[in-house]
Parts: C-alpha cells; sequence; structure tokens
C-alpha cells in the first residue's frame, strides 16, 4: 500500500504542476476541482473501510491520485504531442 500511495503522490504532483501550463487562466478552478474531487475520494474510501492511523493517510492519499491520474494522462499526451513545451 505504501508504494501505491509514492506513485499517488507522484501522479498528484504532476497534474498539479503541469495544469497551469495548459489550463492558462482556469488553472485555479481546475486545481481546486481535483483538489476537492480528491479530497472527497480519499474521505470516502478511509470511511468506507473505517481506518484508523497510517493505513487510513495511505488510503486519504491513494484516493487522492486515483482522481488524478485522468488529468495526468490527458497532460501527459499533449506534451508528448507537443502541444505545450513548457
Amino acid at each position: 500500500m505504501g508504494l501505491m500511495a509514492l506513485l499517488a503522490i507522484a501522479v498528484t504532483f504532476y497534474a498539479q504542476r503541469r495544469l497551469p501550463v495548459h489550463a492558462g487562466g482556469h488553472a485555479v478552478i481546475a486545481r481546486g476541482a481535483l483538489l476537492l474531487t480528491g479530497i472527497a475520494m480519499g474521505a470516502l474510501g478511509v470511511w468506507m473501510y473505517r481506518l484508523e492511523g497510517l493505513a487510513a493517510v495511505l488510503v486519504f492519499v491513494i484516493g487522492m491520485g486515483v482522481v488524478h491520474v485522468p488529468a495526468t494522462f490527458i497532460l501527459y499526451m499533449k506534451r508528448q504531442r507537443g502541444e505545450y513545451d513548457r
């Protein structure tokens, strides 16, 4: 579960880092929507499994990362196609 959480952190970081380059003036809205959805997904995971301690933190982080996977994939593909270069 720890490895999944590390991957989730990497995915979240990449999406949040690249989003302003693609979204321009709407980056704050896009970032906020992703973060709020991620928080909700993480909290739902913790609540569903009724976890505590480190397990709860790891499930929360993984939930946050799962929400960012589609955005990360799209932003990565756009960068590979050269749609933006920063």
